[in-house]
């Protein structure tokens, strides 16, 4: 998985509103993860053993594989604070697999 940061959109965060991708010698290569749903994604965390990133976006949690295809969503999740709820990605228990 190459090194993926997010890249906040809007009035605190004036960038893209997505996940930029790096490699390792920091070179930009674009976006990670071009889906509808990731939208100023402000907390990430890595799962390893599954090899997955787990991301919050505005109203919903994903999760993406290493080639950055959502492969888990919980869904519109209604009261979701994505400033503060990052820190709950791995253990959401609504978060469901895609096929």
């Amino acid at each position: 998985m190459p090194l993926v940061v997010t890249s906040a959109a809007g009035a605190n965060g004036d960038g893209y509103g997505t996940l930029l991708a790096f490699d390792d010698d920091g070179k930009p290569v674009g976006v990670f993860g071009e889906d509808r749903c990731i939208v100023a994604p402000p907390g990430l965390a890595v799962e390893q053993k599954q090899e997955l990133l787990y991301l919050n976006s505005i109203d919903r949690m994903l999760a993406l594989d290493t080639a950055g295809r959502v492969v888990r969503d919980t869904g519109m999740t209604n009261g979701l604070n994505p400033g503060l709820d990052w820190r709950c990605l791995k253990c959401c228990s609504r978060v469901r697999r895609l096929s």
